[in-house]
């Protein structure tokens, strides 16, 4: 299928990044790109997603938007799985930062590159018109990590083939489970 197809050419680019080009960055020392790139970066974290995502839960519950709250519920459990087997992997690859001492946790693979092209691959796909921009903003979160020193090129590209992959599968579960269950009842 594509999604298998995007993921490998994915990986194909984390293996030649790692092999030829894995050292760029830091870019930092203009402050306006500094602090977009700080902007950017908060954003694109986990934490800012999964906030992005309870407030679609209440918007969609208030305003009982039905399909939204059904993918909203969704995707904060999407998320967390995708956030976890991140971790997991981080954990257990334990590769050093560019730049040491600068946060705590492993580099490969990135996170932020994870969570935005997991959320862009998710609300991309239910929102085809704001597929663009939520590929550019996961591209930026990506490269906001390198204008900082944080990852490695093969980080970013390993985060997104691992969690298009995982958005793909869970777009599948969520086609078979949750719209069945929709139409069944209808």
């Amino acid at each position: 299928k594509r999604e298998f197809v995007i993921s490998f050419i994915f990986f194909a680019l984390a293996l030649l990044s790692y092999l030829f080009l894995d050292k760029v960055g830091p870019f930092t020392g203009n402050p306006f790109l500094d602090a977009a790139m700080q902007l950017v970066t908060t954003i694109g974290d986990f934490v800012s997603l999964f906030v992005i995502g309870i407030l679609l839960v209440v918007y969609a519950f208030l305003w009982k938007k039905k399909a939204l709250k059904k993918q909203s519920l969704f995707f904060l459990f999407a998320h967390l799985v995708n956030s976890v087997l991140i971790l997991i992997l981080k954990t257990s690859i334990g590769r050093e930062r560019p730049i040491l001492g600068v946060e705590d946790t492993a580099s490969f693979p990135s996170g932020h590159a994870s969570q935005g092209i997991f959320t862009a691959k998710i609300f991309g796909t239910w929102y085809p018109k704001f597929r663009i921009a939520l590929y550019t903003f996961a591209a930026l979160s990506a490269f906001s990590r390198i204008y900082f020193g944080l990852h490695y090129l093969s980080d970013i590209f390993a985060g997104f083939g691992i969690s298009y992959l995982t958005a793909a599968f869970f777009l599948v579960l969520y086609d078979h489970y949750v719209m069945k269950t929709q139409r069944k009842s209808s």
